[in-house]
Order: C-alpha cells, then sequence, then structure tokens
C-alpha cells in the first residue's frame, strides 16, 4: 500500500519557453493619423457606429471640436419639393424619389438630414394618395 492514499506522484510537467518577440514600432516620420493605417482599423468602428474622426480634425485646435457631419442635399430637396406638391400634385412625385435617395444617403449616419426625408416621403405619398382619390372619383363620377 502507498502512503498516497491510492495515488501515485507524477513527473513535474514544464512548460514551454514563451517565444520571445521583437516590440513593434512605430514609424517616427508617420503622422498619428496616417499611422492608423499601419496597424488597421479600430475596432471600434462597426455598422452601428459612426466611423471614428481622424485624428486632424479631432485634434485640430483648441477645445478638440470635431465639425457635425454634412447635410443630405436630397433630403432638403425632397422636403422642398413635398411642399411644393401639396399645391402642384407633380412636385410630390420628385419628393418620394429624392426622399428615398435621402433615406439612403443617411441611414449609416454620415449625413443629417433623416427626418427632412422620412417627412417629405410622408408628405408626398399623402399628396399622391389624395389626388389618386381625387382623380379616381372625378372618373367615376363622370
Amino acid at each position: 500500500m502507498s502512503d498516497g492514499g491510492g495515488f501515485t506522484a507524477l513527473a513535474p510537467v514544464r512548460a514551454p519557453a514563451p517565444e520571445v518577440r521583437e516590440p513593434v514600432r512605430a514609424d517616427a516620420s508617420l503622422r498619428p493619423w496616417q499611422a492608423t493605417a499601419q496597424y488597421g482599423v479600430s475596432p471600434f468602428v462597426n455598422g452601428y457606429t459612426r466611423p471614428l474622426p481622424s485624428y486632424a480634425e479631432t485634434f485640430s485646435g483648441p477645445g478638440y471640436y470635431t465639425p457635425p457631419p454634412k447635410s443630405s442635399v436630397w433630403a432638403t430637396l425632397a422636403l422642398v419639393f413635398a411642399l411644393l406638391g401639396v399645391v402642384l400634385s407633380v412636385p410630390a412625385l420628385l419628393a418620394i424619389v429624392f426622399g428615398h435617395i435621402g433615406v439612403v444617403q443617411t441611414r449609416n449616419n454620415l449625413m443629417r438630414g433623416r427626418g427632412l426625408a422620412m417627412a417629405a416621403l410622408v408628405l408626398g405619398y399623402v399628396v399622391v394618395g389624395f389626388w389618386a382619390l381625387l382623380l379616381t372619383a372625378f372618373w367615376l363620377s363622370g
């Protein structure tokens, strides 16, 4: 009978020596915003976030002001044509087309104006539906 309660001692296991790598050093001639390309894309940029601004935009002056995203011209034009479509009816069709383009442009938050595009789509579809009902009623009555 053994003293270990039925177990025999095993030989000690030694872990392999870790591989020693040379540290990666940034190229001193590169600016910080240029060095980002050397190391790849940030893991914080994905389909649900805005892309990170460049270092030049972020650290551009006192207070580190980053300019807001630009407004979508298509969304603005869509709302203008939707308002004109209330009176003239034909521009409402353009409002629907421009509104869809504006929604696509503002989908990933790189541009502002999604509310304008959605309002233009709603107003455009309401105006086109009203005129379609009016013309249908006029056609059926005559």
